[in-house]
């Protein structure tokens, strides 16, 4: 990200804050304020993108889905650690702002923010402005205040909020909130209106409700403490999703909101029995936070939901649960010691397994998976067919016939692909090239990633590359045209191949071209692999 220009002015108490270099900008603020819905009160689709993208990422950088990066970081780590002189380098400007109204401060200070995530250094940065004891008025809390509802830039409306919370005036409640309904500041608009108001809880629980990626698992984490009835239902029934992974919040909601309690009624309705099954899938699926090994109810839960799936009407969705249930008891590493500590002995676990193996039986499911494959909805079609799988029902001819409608389609060729065998390769090779323009994949190498629309064939060439390995000889024009891709993921894909195929079953041909690829490769891992292939000592 650029620096704010400042050209012939001298900046010191001279400039009014509507001279600022970046004052005529379009802000953040408003952009989130036009972009809200009515209705509900969450932001719009095309309000997802920020005023700052092209700034922040440029036109070809991967982008960070909203509030990503400060959501990755303070769950996992990464990033640059938290750096003392940046903070002491940032308190200073803050105090050199609320001593003096400083306009060179402010301009330093913008800039300085551009420089880096913000989640970096934020606690030792807030500590450093705390120990410099500054006063709000008159210039501090006007600034921040200014940055808040007139930067175009996300990492100073961050601090703009975290500055607000630190004065902790409830009168900024409406400006902070505003803020939080994008996931990029859900984070600082808790932590802000937790310091502002003496008791958050209506506020924060209106605001997970209007936010649903990295922001909905902020909220929900700080959530999740609090002793209250209806927000403890909500969590179970409604929190836990999430546009990120439903892994992130699923324990903690089935803990803290009392899943086990909920399941130990007699009766419950289609909602419950919908989210406790949802609830259970991610915590079957496991990570990236606890799941259901961590999960001490786990043989109760299981068995409970089994037993309301049982008695009402069934949907595909509860199907694949019932699914994923029966192969986590089934797993070949079954420890029972371990597993003893989630409930489990040996005859609750074959009583649900029994129970499951029942629902799996019954042969309803087929005709539903079929009304399922018949829907023109995505998410329909992935739930029949996720069920197809379960119940071992052949659907090649359903998967060829929808990839030759949209052969471009990532998706469709990773379903092939999963079907593929000896009989029907040469088939799916064959149809790739028949039904690719190569010639526009082979445009020479890069170290492109491969996304965006203008990738798409890449992207498919990828689940065809990465199981010919075990096919000598067959798909030679799509692994020449991987070797040649700008992709460095194809490249990766197709010297792999021909490493699995063996010299023996290489031509003068693919050694050649083998060679021309490692002499333009601009990567040099990917050249040594090559070297390596050629020199036959790859193990790949």
């Amino acid at each position: 990200m650029g620096t704010v220009s400042f050209i012939n002015k001298k900046p010191e108490n001279v400039l009014n804050e509507s001279e600022l270099p970046w004052h005529y900008t379009p802000s953040i603020y408003s952009h989130i304020k036009a972009h809200l819905n009515a209705e509900t009160g969450d932001i719009t689709e095309d309000g997802e993108s920020l005023p700052d993208d092209e700034r922040q990422f440029g036109e070809d950088q991967l982008r960070w889905a909203a509030g990503a990066l400060d959501g990755v970081f303070g769950h996992h780590g990464g990033g640059a650690e938290a750096a003392q002189n940046t903070a002491k380098t940032i308190a200073s400007y803050v105090v050199e702002i609320a001593n003096n109204d400083s306009q060179q401060a402010k301009i330093e200070l913008y800039n300085r923010l551009c420089e880096g995530n913000l989640l970096g250094y934020i606690d030792e940065m807030v500590e450093e402005i705390v120990k410099a004891e500054i006063y709000p008025q008159p210039y501090f809390h006007k600034f921040a205040q200014f940055l808040a509802i007139r930067s175009p830039d996300r990492e100073q409306v961050k601090f703009a909020i975290a500055l607000l919370g630190l004065i902790a005036d409830p009168a900024d409640k409406e400006t902070v909130l505003l803020l939080g309904k994008h996931d990029e500041f859900t984070l600082y608009t808790t932590v802000a209106l937790s310091n502002m108001l003496e008791n958050p809880e209506a506020e924060l629980w209106e605001l997970a409700k209007t936010v649903h990626g990295w922001g909905r698992i902020h909220l929900v984490e700080r959530l999740a403490a609090l002793d209250n009835p209806d927000i403890k239902q909500w969590l179970i029934r409604e929190g836990y999703r999430n546009t990120v992974m439903y892994e992130y919040l699923a324990y903690l909601c089935a803990t803290q909101g009392g899943l086990k309690m909920a399941l130990s009624n007699a009766v419950i309705d289609d909602e419950l029995l919908m989210s406790a099954g949802e609830i259970i899938d991610a915590l079957l699926a496991g990570g990236p936070a606890e799941d259901i090994d961590d999960y001490e109810d786990a043989a109760y839960v299981l068995s409970r939901y089994l037993t309301h799936f049982e008695s009402k009407a069934a949907t595909l969705e509860h199907l694949n649960v019932t699914g994923s249930i029966l192969s986590y008891l089934n797993d070949e590493q079954w420890d029972a010691n371990e597993r003893a500590k989630n409930g489990w002995n040996e005859r609750n676990r074959t009583l649900t397994i029994e129970q499951a193996q029942r629902i799996i039986d019954d042969p309803k499911w087929k005709a539903m998976v079929e009304s399922g494959f018949a829907s023109t909805e995505r998410a329909a079609f992935y739930t029949a067919n996720r069920a197809a799988k379960l119940l071992q029902m052949d659907t090649w001819d359903i998967h060829w016939q929808r990839l030759q409608a949209n052969p471009d389609d990532d998706g469709c060729w990773f379903e092939i692909m999963q079907r593929a065998n000896a009989d029907n390769i040469a088939q799916i090779t064959d149809y790739a090239v028949s039904v690719w323009p190569l010639s526009k994949v082979a445009t020479g190498a890069q170290d492109e990633l491969g996304f965006g629309k203008e990738y798409a064939i890449h992207r498919c060439l990828d689940y065809i590359l990465q199981d010919l390995g075990t096919y000598p000889k067959l798909g030679w024009p799509l692994i020449e045209a991987g070797l040649k891709s700008p992709v460095t993921r194809n490249r990766h894909m197709a010297i792999k191949t021909l490493a699995a195929w063996g010299q023996e079953n290489w031509n003068a041909e693919i050694r050649l071209a083998l060679e021309q690829a490692m002499s333009v490769e601009p990567k040099d891992d990917v050249k040594e692999t090559i070297a390596q292939v050629l020199a036959g000592k790859a193990s790949l």
